[in-house]
């Protein structure tokens, strides 16, 4: 992989100015965006489909969504609306057959799987297998001897994190770990660039965008 990637996520929030937020990383040093839809009832989903389509033309960088993923229309729905990738959640066993159908008929490169806690590493190579091309694991807090496990992996991963330099530095610094997912809710709480700055000073291959 030639650079790491800072990936903001947000959740999805029909009473939120969506559009302007994601734009605003967009446009500040974000590599990529994560949403997650929330939606319950098909009513809400369809309204949340909307906005990513929104969301996806109001921004000129990847766009990975997922959350309500319950048949194959779902994923279809979220690639068609401007998504780059989705991701399916492991936990559920029904997403499992669900992730070689998607690859299969999407391509793997657009299908990724998202491991709710730890436990779910050692299934990684079988998730890839049925077509899943990277790993969102999604654990508030990673552990010096769990770093290291994922260290072990062949799989990519995109871990979820908090906003600290020296977080996002060490979890950068493990070569299979692709990208960083700090959650973030405004502007004010995470700036791309100046981390990029930062961790370009630790010797972590970031992209600022120079020419």
């Amino acid at each position: 992989m030639s650079h790491k990637k800072l990936i903001p996520s947000f959740v999805c929030k029909e009473d939120s100015d969506m559009i302007s937020l994601c734009s605003y990383y967009s446009d500040n040093g974000a590599d990529e965006l994560l949403i997650y839809d929330p939606s319950e009832t098909d009513e809400e989903h369809d309204h949340m489909i909307g906005m990513v389509k929104e969301i996806a033309r109001a921004i000129d960088i990847p766009l990975i969504v997922g959350g309500r993923v319950k048949r194959l229309e779902d994923v279809k729905k979220y690639l068609y609306a401007g998504a780059s990738a989705t991701f399916l959640n492991v936990s559920d066993d029904d997403n499992l057959d669900l992730i070689k159908e998607a690859s299969d008929r999407f391509g793997s490169e657009k299908i990724y799987a998202y491991l709710p806690d730890f436990s779910y590493l050692k299934r990684t190579e079988e998730f890839e297998q049925l077509g899943a091309c990277k790993m969102i694991l999604n654990v508030p807090h990673l552990e010096s001897d769990q770093l290291e496990q994922i260290a072990l992996h062949s799989e990519t991963f995109l871990v979820t994190c908090d906003t600290a330099t020296d977080t996002l530095a060490a979890y950068l610094n493990i070569p299979t770990i692709e990208s960083v997912i700090p959650a973030v809710c405004d502007p004010q709480e995470f700036d791309c660039m100046n981390q990029k700055q930062a961790l370009k000073k630790r010797g972590i291959p970031v992209d600022t965008f120079e020419s």
